[in-house]
């Protein structure tokens, strides 16, 4: 006889492809309808379910949509441990390169789900929103590895919380080009971002 915990992990993992199948499908329809004419009823006979399964994982589209980008972002910071190691000055640039490098990789990887989220951006205060935490998240990565980095002396003194404010607004620039496509060069734009990041603040 099969217990009720031995059911538990099996509902769990179907309801995990579940939502995973929504998800992938979801991004198919933003894709092809744009952000405006994707609706909950596109993405449920997408995916195959009713409305009632649609719901019972997500809010509505924007939170459809927040999920599916937080996926990638996720995945990018969780890959980013490098900017805690450099302990010289060669081996922090190039840290942050690759940092840059990857972010601009994954604008242009996932280019057309991240033009139907930047037009979202202007239509859906809940992506709006969305997108300051993953600026936040961005901020505060940099934001601890200059902390560490004063702390080993390979950079001055200066106030860190404005400072990531400011590297943080330029790669989000440089992001929305690559996405736009408004830069193909990617890594000739994390050169010049890390040129104009460290000209003033290292020792």
């Amino acid at each position: 006889m099969e217990t009720t915990k031995s059911r538990k992990p099996r509902r769990h993992l179907r309801s995990r492809k579940t939502r995973r199948l929504i998800l992938d499908n979801a991004k198919e329809v933003f894709i092809a309808e744009g952000y405006s004419k994707t609706t909950i009823e596109k993405i449920r006979v997408k995916t195959g379910v009713g409305y009632a399964t649609v719901f019972s994982h997500f809010k509505g589209k924007d939170d459809i949509l927040t999920n599916i980008v937080t996926s990638y972002f996720n995945d990018f910071f969780e890959s980013q441990d490098k900017l805690k190691e450099p302990r010289n000055e060669e081996q922090l640039i190039k840290a942050y390169k690759e940092f840059i490098l990857s972010l601009l990789e994954l604008g242009k990887e996932q280019k057309a789900i991240m033009k139907v989220y930047q037009d979202a951006l202007i239509q859906s205060f809940v992506v709006a929103d969305h997108w300051e935490h993953v600026a936040n998240n961005l901020c505060e990565s940099i934001a601890c590895s200059l902390t560490e980095n004063q702390g080993d002396g390979l950079v001055r003194d200066f106030d860190v919380f404005e400072g990531t404010k400011v590297i943080t607004r330029l790669l989000s620039a440089l992001f929305w080009d690559t996405v736009n496509e408004k830069d193909d060069d990617l890594e000739g734009a994390a050169n010049a971002a890390v040129d104009i990041i460290f000209r003033g603040i290292l020792r």
